[in-house]
C-alpha cells in the first residue's frame, strides 16, 4: 500500500499508511502475546501435543519471554515495510544484519558455558557466562526490542527528511544508489 501511494503522488497516504498499519499489528500482537504469556501451556500443547519434561518447560518458559517482544516485532516488520514500499530495501537488509549479528547471536553466545571456546576467523573466544538456555530466549526478544527501538528512530528521522515525498520525486538514498549503478 506504501508504494501505490508513492506511486499515486500522496506521499501523506503513504505515510499514513505505515502509521495505521503499525497501530493495526501493534495492537494485534500485543493481545497474541498476552494470551501467549497468560496460557503458554496450552499454546505448546497445540503445536506439540507429545511434548513433555524439560521440553516442555523450556518451552513454556520460551513461549513466555517471545511474547513480550510481540509489539517489537510488528513495530520492525511495518516500518520495514514502510521503508520497503519507498524503494529502500537496502534498509531492511542493514537491520535484519544488526538484529541477528549485532545483538541475538552475542546475547545467545552469553549461554555458553564458562569455560566453552568458540573460533570465528582463527581468533578463539570464551564468551560464555554459562546463563543457560533462558539467554537465547531474551537474545531473541532483546534483539526484536532493539530492532524495534533502532528501526523506530530511523524512521522517524527518515520521515523528517521527507521520506515519502522523495520518493515520489526518485531521490531516496537507494533509488538513487541504484540509478548509480545502472
Amino acid at each position: 500500500m506504501v508504494g501505490q501511494n508513492v506511486g499515486a503522488d500522496r506521499p501523506d497516504r503513504a505515510g499514513r499508511t505505515t502509521r495505521v498499519g503499525v497501530g493495526i499489528t501493534v495492537a494485534a500482537l500485543a493481545c497474541l502475546g498476552a494470551v501467549q504469556w497468560v496460557v503458554p501451556g496450552p499454546v505448546a500443547r497445540l503445536f506439540v501435543p507429545d511434548l513433555s519434561g524439560q521440553g516442555f518447560a523450556f518451552t513454556v518458559q520460551y513461549l513466555r519471554i517471545l511474547a513480550y517482544g510481540y509489539p517489537a516485532i510488528a513495530v520492525v516488520d511495518l516500518l520495514l515495510a514502510g521503508f520497503n514500499g519507498t524503494g529502500r530495501t537496502r534498509t531492511s537488509f542493514v537491520a535484519d544484519l544488526l538484529k541477528y549479528w549485532g545483538v541475538r547471536l552475542p546475547v545467545a553466545a552469553l549461554a555458553l558455558p564458562a569455560a566453552a571456546s568458540v573460533s570465528v576467523f582463527g581468533v578463539a573466544a570464551a564468551p560464555g557466562l554459562d546463563l543457560g538456555m533462558p539467554a537465547v530466549f531474551w537474545a531473541v526478544t532483546g534483539s526484536n526490542v532493539a530492532a524495534a527501538v533502532g528501526v523506530g528512530a530511523y524512521y522517524l528521522r527518515a520521515v523528517r527528511r521527507g521520506l515519502f515525498a522523495d520518493a515520489i520525486d526518485g531521490t531516496s538514498e537507494d533509488a538513487d544508489a541504484a540509478a548509480s549503478t545502472d
